[in-house]
Parts: C-alpha cells; sequence; structure tokens
C-alpha cells in the first residue's frame, strides 16, 4: 500500500497488467487508429496506413504504398519531417 511521504505519494508497487489494459483497449485503439488516419491523410495521395492490437499494445504503421508514392518518400522524407514537425519518437532497432 501507498503512504504519503513529504507531501507526495510513493508508489508501493505499479499494476502492469492494468497498463497493458489500457494499452490494449478500444479508447486507445481509435485514438492510436485516428492518428495514423490523419497522418496518411495529409501526407497525401499514396500513403497509407495500418492498425492492429500488438502483444502489449496498440499499434499503428503510415507507410509509402505504390511506385510514385515510394519515388515521392525517397526524394522528400515526407515520413520523417512529418513525424519531426508533429513530435513523434523516432527509434530504431539496433543489431
Amino acid at each position: 500500500m501507498s503512504r504519503p511521504t513529504g507531501g507526495k505519494l510513493k508508489i508501493a508497487r505499479w499494476n502492469l497488467a492494468g497498463f497493458r489494459e489500457i494499452r490494449l483497449s478500444q479508447p486507445v485503439a481509435d485514438l492510436v487508429t485516428e492518428a495514423a488516419k490523419q497522418a496518411s491523410a495529409e501526407l497525401g495521395e499514396g500513403y497509407v496506413y495500418s492498425a492492429r492490437p500488438g502483444r502489449e499494445r496498440y499499434r499503428a504503421l503510415v507507410f509509402a504504398q505504390g511506385a510514385e508514392a515510394i519515388r515521392h518518400e525517397r526524394k522528400h522524407q515526407a515520413l520523417l519531417r512529418y513525424a519531426t514537425a508533429h513530435g513523434f519518437k523516432l527509434t530504431t532497432k539496433e543489431k
């Protein structure tokens, strides 16, 4: 049980199952899907999105589909520019 210490609340134990339940909830899925839908609309024709539940959280991807959109992406880096302009956290997989 948590109890106040010096005017601050001390968390004794995080409810990780509760966080997972929230991350997989329908309201969060709707927010993630709407953000991906808006991004693909703002990026223009040829940029599409895909959204689905993952093991730990709901996920969405926005990507260029079709030769013209792929060429546009390579030339203008529209996805990277959109992400940085909208404050997205960018990560890469390191091996």
